[in-house]
C-alpha cells in the first residue's frame, strides 16, 4: 500500500537519530516530524523554509515533491550525512514481506503467535 505522500527518493541521515542510529524519510509527514522532534542541528533559512514546505504539502497547497527538495536543501545545510534511496523498493520489501507472513501464520500459526502458540498446537 502507497502512501498518500511518499517521496519518489527517501532520505537516509545519518547519526540523526538516538544514539547516533540512521533515519529513513521517505514522505512528507515522516520529514516534518523530524524537522520539529529529530532536528538536532542549528535552525538556519533553509530548516524553516522546509518546515513552511512541509505544512503547505501537507495541506495540499504545493506538491510533496516541492517539500522533499526543500527538505534535502535543509539537511545538505545543515550538514548532515546524507544518502538517497529509491522509497519504490523500500514499498515493494515491505509488501513482499507482509505477503510472506501471511502466508507463514497461514500454514505454521505457532510460528506467528510464539512458543505460547505452539505448545497450545502440541497438547
Amino acid at each position: 500500500m502507497m502512501m498518500k505522500h511518499m517521496w519518489q527518493s527517501g532520505v537516509l541521515l545519518g547519526g540523526a537519530g538516538l544514539d547516533g542510529q540512521t533515519v529513513s524519510i521517505a514522505d512528507t509527514r515522516s520529514a516534518a516530524e523530524f524537522l520539529l522532534s529529530g532536528w538536532g542541528r542549528e535552525r538556519k533559512d533553509a530548516y524553516l523554509r522546509a518546515v513552511r514546505a512541509c505544512a503547505q504539502a501537507l495541506k495540499g497547497q504545493i506538491p510533496h515533491s516541492a517539500a522533499a527538495a526543500t527538505f534535502v536543501s535543509a539537511v545538505v545545510e545543515a550538514r548532515y550525512e546524507i544518502n538517497l534511496f529509491d522509497t519504490f523498493w523500500e514499498n515493494f520489501d515491505a509488501e513482499i514481506s507482509r505477503a510472506a507472513e501471511e502466508l507463514i501464520s497461514a500454514d505454521f500459526p505457532f510460528w506467528a503467535y510464539g512458543d505460547a502458540a505452539a505448545e497450545s498446537a502440541r497438547s
